[in-house]
């Protein structure tokens, strides 16, 4: 996620390979999905759980993964700070954490982990 903390994107990178992996978790390739650098932007995040959320409800009886690697912030409301953020407009660049709980209550997996680290 985090445009200025190259580190974010070594850690989805090893996230995405250990998805993969078939020793470990063994989703298909396909089914993992990665957005960094400029893919990472607020509203490819935002679209891509609701596609997420898309497909869930095609077959709810899966497990479905979401991993946030980036910063985040509390001014004083909380934001998730994806590639393309401003802190002088955190509202319209960044993702705030409603947002973000809103999303993840639309994707109605059997099995559903979140994994933030920021």
């Amino acid at each position: 996620m985090g445009a200025d903390l190259p580190v974010t994107i070594t850690d989805a990178l090893e996230v995405a390979k250990w998805l993969r992996d078939p020793a470990r978790c063994a989703y298909p390739p396909d089914q993992v999905r990665l957005l960094t650098g400029p893919a990472a932007c607020r509203s490819d995040v935002l679209k891509a759980l609701d596609q997420l959320a898309a497909q869930v409800k095609a077959d709810p009886d899966t497990t479905t993964v979401v991993y946030f690697s980036g910063h985040d912030t509390e001014t004083p409301d909380y934001y998730f700070l994806p590639y393309d953020y401003s802190t002088t407009d955190l509202p319209s660049t960044a993702v705030s954490d409603a947002e973000f709980t809103d999303r993840l209550r639309t994707i109605r997996a059997r099995k559903l982990m979140v994994l933030l680290d920021c």
